[in-house]
């Protein structure tokens, strides 16, 4: 049995990315435990602790860029709002509602499996947006139907063609 070399807490440091890298190459950990004069038990303890490292820095990485796409998509979806609110375009809709579907995707707030239109989403937010749309397109003397929004039914919410 080899004798173990006592780290200080800074040369234990300086030694995980290494002690990592020879884990990824393929080196067993006795190997590595050799190699530094530590125990195999040692190593396996500092692997536990590169792993959780990396766990932690993927989390953080994953949130990081989650936050930045939510900030692009509701910069989209306010810009959309403002159009529609001048133009009363029904293409602007259409990009209001790809935002809030892509935003609660992103989010994990429904399987996109089970869905088959944004309608069906029970969110306060689409229903609120797709009352708006309805009464602006009403407002216009348009057919609901007569609207190229994808994915919405405007039956669902009482929508009818006045003609």
């Amino acid at each position: 049995m080899m004798a173990e070399n006592v780290r200080t807490k800074a040369e234990r440091e300086s030694q995980l990315e290494q002690i990592a890298r020879y884990w990824v190459r393929g080196y067993t950990q006795q190997q590595i435990a050799n190699h530094y004069k530590l125990s195999q038990g040692q190593i396996s303890y500092d692997l536990k602790e590169v792993r959780e490292r990396w766990k932690q820095a993927t989390i953080e990485s994953y949130k990081e860029r989650v936050f930045a796409e939510v900030l692009l998509i509701n910069e989209v979806q306010q810009t959309a709002w403002k159009e529609w609110e001048e133009t009363f375009e029904p293409r602007f809709l259409q990009v209001i509602l790809k935002c809030s579907h892509q935003r609660s995707r992103l989010l994990g707030l429904y399987d996109m499996s089970n869905l088959t239109s944004l309608e069906r989403s029970s969110t306060r937010e689409q229903q609120n947006m797709i009352k708006k749309a309805q009464e602006a397109v009403k407002n216009l003397g348009l057919s609901c139907e007569s609207q190229e929004i994808e994915e919405v039914s405007w039956k669902q919410g009482n929508c009818e063609d006045d003609t």
